[in-house]
């Protein structure tokens, strides 16, 4: 069967195929858009989520079906275009004139642009890493909390070591308030750090990746679990989940000691957003048998079965986006190119209505 890739109709499908995607990730929230309402869908669906995970329904723009749809849109807008100027140049054989010449410039713009896309498709990293302050890692692929690479991406991990120095809720840019985070990037063992403030829609550029703050952050306990014989068998910062509902947000989380069976669930309740003085609603079970649920705050003792716990400080948590789209500028170019076509194809229609 011979397809013919400057159809008409293969555009439509293609279009319609496009436009139905885009629905659905209307309808389904986008783990790169909207992380939050996910938890609420996960909760709902239950086990049927898993269907929506198996088929990517959830990460749509990022799946392999969404590009090959794009890239041959841009051939059968292509080849399209190029029957269709080939036409009129054998009819007036003026394709300079600038009605022509705009359209000409707008089509083939956005071609490139379609393309563009694919291409940053293909080579793109994007990933989200979420620190606690004073929290510093060498980059790898496990620390990511979700991450994209690209088929013909090829850098590897460990180019950078990361470290999330302070979160400052009100910070002052232009005499305005904004949420920002302080970091600190090294390229290598000697090499000297960088320390940065990042805020939002401010990325700081570092070795060509990208560092965005991401608005969402959270609080990070420290928990500390002391046995009957004075040992401490844990202590380390949990980062509470963000659960946000239309009545109120729950900072909330769970971890569970393997080695003794047990699990300490966390629920941080702040008041007025003072840390210092945030309450913790907690549940310990060892071995599914609740042991202790109550309330505590910081630098407060609670005992149960011979073990001891304490909360003795509380820090925030930051999300960090980090990406390196080596594409975007061909995307922008392009864009910018199609709208200067579309300039230059309505000026003579503009000049003659006005004759008329």
């Amino acid at each position: 069967m011979r397809i013919n890739l400057a159809s008409t109709r293969l555009a439509f499908v293609l279009i319609g195929l496009l436009l139905s995607l885009i629905v659905i990730s209307a309808i389904i929230p986008q783990q790169d858009i909207a992380q939050n309402q996910i938890v609420d869908w996960q909760k709902k669906l239950g086990d049927n989520y898993k269907y929506i995970e198996y088929l990517k329904l959830d990460q749509i723009y990022t799946t392999p079906v969404f590009f090959i749809v794009i890239g041959l849109l841009a051939v059968n807008l292509f080849f399209g275009n190029a029957r269709r100027f080939r036409l009129i140049y054998k009819t007036d054989r003026k394709l300079i004139q600038a009605r022509h010449l705009g359209s000409i410039i707008f089509h083939l713009s956005l071609v490139l642009l379609l393309f563009s896309v694919v291409l940053n498709y293909l080579y793109k990293f994007e990933g989200i890493l979420a620190l606690t302050e004073g929290q510093s890692i060498v980059e790898n692929r496990d620390d990511y909390t979700r991450a994209y690479q690209g088929p013909f991406y090829s850098e590897e991990y460990g180019r950078f070591k990361i470290k999330h120095i302070a979160y400052y809720p009100a910070y002052l840019i232009n005499d305005k308030k904004t949420s920002a985070s302080e970091i600190s990037l090294q390229d290598s063992p000697n090499a000297p750090e960088t320390t940065v403030v990042v805020t939002t829609n401010n990325p700081f550029v570092y070795n060509g990746l990208e560092f965005h703050y991401e608005l969402q952050h959270g609080y990070s306990p420290e928990v500390i679990v002391i046995d009957s014989t004075g040992k401490t068998i844990f202590k380390r910062f949990i980062r509470l989940a963000i659960q946000r509902s239309k009545e109120n947000t729950i900072h909330a989380d769970y971890y569970i000691l393997k080695d003794y069976n047990m699990k300490i669930t966390i629920e941080a309740t702040p008041r007025q957003n003072h840390i210092d003085s945030t309450l913790f609603n907690l549940d310990v079970e060892i071995d599914d048998n609740l042991l202790y649920q109550g309330t505590i705050g910081l630098d407060d003792t609670i005992s149960y079965d011979g073990y001891k716990l304490v909360i003795p400080r509380l820090r925030n948590w930051c999300y960090y986006h980090i990406v390196k789209s080596p594409y975007l500028n061909l995307i922008f170019a392009s864009f910018w190119l199609a709208l200067i076509g579309m300039t230059i194809g309505l000026i003579p229609r503009v000049i003659g209505t006005k004759k008329k």
